[in-house]
């Protein structure tokens, strides 16, 4: 995977942002570590905070594994073509002990045995709702009703918004994927890449 160019506007340093002391400290223990998105969003300190309490409101009320929701974090970022987002939802896993030899699988969910028919249904369905246009269809909301409640839909589809909102963000401003985030994504994904058939043009 290689490293992305950038940054068009350099993040924050940590002591620049004040009065996010404590929104920080809530998105390092959601997903390990304090990325350079939200420091550079931090220009914004009062949208930062909110969109921090949102992470967090979301994550603590989820009643979907915070691993499947990390997947389609990952397959969503990589259909949209968004290197960091996939990079820093690598690092993520590995911080949180997620299996990291299913995050090395997934881009080939569709056949993999890691991966459940539950999984790949959902994991199938991020793929469509990241493309643009939208290339969900009535059928493929119907097949994810089979194997999760309307509430985990939600759950799912909501995941897909967030990446679409921070994967605008990230590529627009070329924000730099950290070192750590840059070592993991390329010791698990770097001889495939994380690629879907979108991604790929294919």
């Amino acid at each position: 995977m290689p490293a992305t160019t950038g940054p068009q506007i350099e993040p924050l340093e940590e002591s620049e942002c004040e009065g996010l002391g404590q929104s920080f400290a809530t998105l390092e223990r959601l997903v390990g570590f304090l990325p350079n998105s939200q420091l550079t969003m931090a220009r914004m300190p009062r949208s930062t905070a909110a969109l921090i309490d949102a992470m967090e409101a979301f994550y603590g009320t989820a009643t979907l594994p915070r691993e499947l929701l990390n997947h389609v974090a990952m397959i969503s970022n990589a259909t949209a073509g968004s290197e960091y987002g996939v990079a820093q939802n690598a690092a993520t896993a590995e911080r949180l002990g997620l299996s990291m030899e299913k995050v090395s699988a997934l881009s080939n969910f569709e056949t993999s045995f890691l991966f459940d028919l539950a999984e790949r249904v959902a994991l199938s369905f991020a793929v469509n709702a990241s493309q643009t246009p939208n290339a969900v269809k009535k059928s493929d909301v119907e097949e994810l009703l089979e194997h999760f409640t309307e509430t985990q839909v939600v759950e799912i589809t909501s995941v897909v918004g967030l990446c679409g909102l921070f994967a605008r963000f990230n590529d627009s401003v070329a924000v730099a994927i950290e070192p750590e985030s840059l070592e993991v994504a390329n010791t698990y994904l770097s001889r495939k890449g994380l690629k879907t058939n979108v991604a790929d043009g294919d």
